[in-house]
């Protein structure tokens, strides 16, 4: 049986982490809230969504590996050493990546605990650029007084 929000909703509230919830976005899309945070406060985003075979699954919409592509370079991104811990992350929680979306079926009976592992994978993914400087810099120009 596929599980869907109500019943992932409840296996979350019997589990030892009641701090992980449900929370519908006002894009209307059903949100999992975690206690997680990454080192610069921002949450990971992880989306209950319809998978093509009209179950559920977990989603992060591209975010995770979109924040590290602003965190370190294209090369290093690339590189032999990154592409493999990025890949270890997503085989721990046998998440799939399709163009830079990961995500996770939730087609198993612990569903509370898959959540849980696909928040960790999405932390060690983003740790893979804690060191790094930031590649996209904002620039704010100061406001010009006018006479």
């Amino acid at each position: 049986m596929k599980p869907y929000p109500r019943e992932l909703e409840s296996a979350l509230k019997s589990s030892p982490t009641r701090s992980v919830y449900i929370e519908k976005g006002d894009d209307g899309v059903p949100y999992i809230v975690t206690p997680f945070a990454f080192a610069d406060g921002d949450e990971p985003v992880i989306a209950i969504v319809r998978d093509g075979d009209g179950g559920w699954a977990l989603s992060d919409f591209g975010n995770t590996l979109l924040r590290l592509s602003y965190k370190i370079d294209e090369r290093e991104y690339d590189a032999p050493d990154t592409r493999r811990k990025i890949d270890d992350a997503i085989a721990s929680a046998r998440i799939r990546e399709r163009g830079g979306e990961l995500t996770l079926a939730l087609s198993d009976p612990d569903c509370a605990g898959a959540v849980l592992d696909f928040a960790r994978a999405l932390m060690r993914i983003d740790e893979l650029g804690a060191d790094a400087r930031p590649t996209a810099i904002l620039s704010i120009p100061e406001k010009t007084k006018q006479n």
